[in-house]
């Protein structure tokens, strides 16, 4: 939670800093750091008034009202007002997070209005991603299968995937950069094996096998795993995150996206994100001479199976 009141700070003295003036006619108009998640309990919104620094007293105080309006069914909730202050370098530096515990709905369009004495001053929208659970096939497999990892019913890829695995008494997360296919009018699905995508930037390499009259064998990574399963973690974002390519693994650093224009009357960034995971079964107990003939191919008849629906 510091990272991410920091980060934003930064993101808002740069604001100060700048000519704010984007109605010439209004002098007072807000900033809005933040995003929804269906997934959260409650959700923080970061509010800031641009004419007023963070330092200054006033600033503990702000004379608006702030409502998140769910598009699809006209439900409103106004969200309650919490002032936070910190020292930073010596100075007193105040800012205010809104914040409300209503039920954020997945693949819906929400509106943030900041309104001074009932006049709308700013505002924004974003529609919540979904929240389709992936599947996996085959069932099982071992260090060398080629995995694939289905979006059923997602109305477009993720923007993150992330591996997790336990190896020598830790948990490990290495970044899935392997490329999302998402055939024209199809399901977005990613292929990946355990050995080269996953387990090789963390896991050292197995000493060879030699044996008399036959092939050196190369044990794959997966017989020093902890557990016989890995993990893959994904985010789903709304599209305004596509069009900023806002950083999914630190989703408080808005700093740079300041000149949003989805931002009616001011200035910020304003998003949804929904996380999930899905658990990969994998044989830790056979030894495979790596590059030779395994077991590695994806059967054609089995079923994909549906993911644990767990969350970050």
């Amino acid at each position: 939670m510091y990272r991410l009141i920091r980060v934003v700070l930064l993101g808002v003295l740069f604001l100060v800093g700048c000519d704010t003036s984007i109605d010439p006619v209004r002098k007072e108009t807000y900033s809005i750091y933040g995003y929804l998640s269906s997934q959260a309990d409650s959700q923080f919104i970061r509010v800031k008034p641009l004419d007023t620094p963070l330092q200054a007293e006033a600033n503990r105080r702000i004379d608006a009202t702030v409502t998140l309006k769910n598009m699809d069914n006209g439900t409103t909730h106004v969200l309650q007002d919490s002032v936070i202050a910190f020292l930073d370098d010596g100075d007193s530096l105040v800012t205010h997070n809104f914040w409300t515990d209503a039920d954020v709905q997945p693949k819906t369009t929400y509106r943030l209005e900041v309104k001074e004495e009932g006049e709308l001053i700013t505002s924004a929208e974003t529609k919540t991603p979904t929240e389709a659970r992936p599947t996996v096939a085959p069932r099982d497999g071992n260090c060398l299968t080629s995995f694939r990892v289905r979006f059923e019913k997602s109305e477009r890829a993720p923007v993150f995937l992330q591996g997790e695995f336990a190896y020598d008494g830790r948990t490990h997360q290495v970044q899935i950069n392997t490329e999302i296919v998402t055939p024209s009018g199809g399901t977005p699905f990613f292929e990946f094996v355990p050995e080269y995508d996953l387990l090789q930037p963390r896991i050292p390499g197995n000493e060879r096998i030699f044996v008399p009259f036959g092939p050196t064998l190369l044990p794959p990574r997966c017989l020093d795993l902890d557990k016989d399963s890995l993990r893959v973690r994904y985010v789903y974002a709304s599209s305004n995150w596509h069009e900023f390519d806002v950083n999914t693994t630190d989703p408080g650093n808005f700093e740079e996206y300041v000149q949003n224009t989805q931002i009616q009357g001011g200035q910020g960034f304003f998003g949804a994100l929904a996380r999930g995971r899905i658990a990969v079964h994998v044989d830790t107990s056979d030894t495979l001479e790596i590059g030779g003939q395994s077991n590695a191919a994806v059967p054609k008849t089995i079923e994909p199976r549906p993911g644990d629906g767990h969350l970050f």
